[in-house]
């Protein structure tokens, strides 16, 4: 396992520009077993995750991450919009690719059945909708609500 100092410049070196493309890396993940440093580095949890935003010793007074990042717009949540997720359960296994639509009087969406009889809308408004499944008798009725995922099992 890596020490502190050492993960600080593993870091480093992960989010520098590329040499080749000058282009960064949207970010890092980190990982650490249920042991978070070697038994050679006696670093508290603490002042390991202070290194990565504060300058300290072990990231040589320049820290991987001294910049506070905005949360993201929230504005999503306040949409009126809301999700399917269905999973055919029928008999037919053959409805991979078949087209599903949900329709209400103004307006349709459509996708289609995955390999697992899978299918998702996104940012549907919310209402009341019909389902259809191509190739089948199916016409059910739903409704979606903002900010929700409705699940149907058919």
């Amino acid at each position: 396992m890596n020490t502190v100092p050492d993960s600080m410049a593993q870091i480093k070196r992960a989010i520098s520009p590329s040499s080749s493309t000058g282009e960064r890396t949207e970010g890092v993940g980190l990982y650490a077993y249920n042991v978070w440093s070697n038994e050679e580095d006696s670093t508290s949890q603490q002042e390991m995750i202070q290194s990565l935003s504060q300058p300290t010793e072990l990231n040589d007074g320049d820290p991987p991450f001294p910049d506070k990042v905005p949360p993201h717009d929230p504005s999503w949540k306040s949409e009126d919009t809301g999700y399917l997720l269905g999973h055919w359960t029928g008999e037919d296994t053959t409805l991979s690719g078949h087209i599903v639509t949900v329709s209400s009087a103004s307006q349709s969406y459509t996708t289609t059945v995955d390999g697992n009889r899978l299918f998702v809308l996104c940012n549907v408004p919310s209402g009341d909708y019909t389902l259809e499944i191509e190739g089948t008798a199916l016409q059910d009725v739903l409704t979606i609500e903002a900010n929700t995922i409705t699940r149907i099992m058919i």
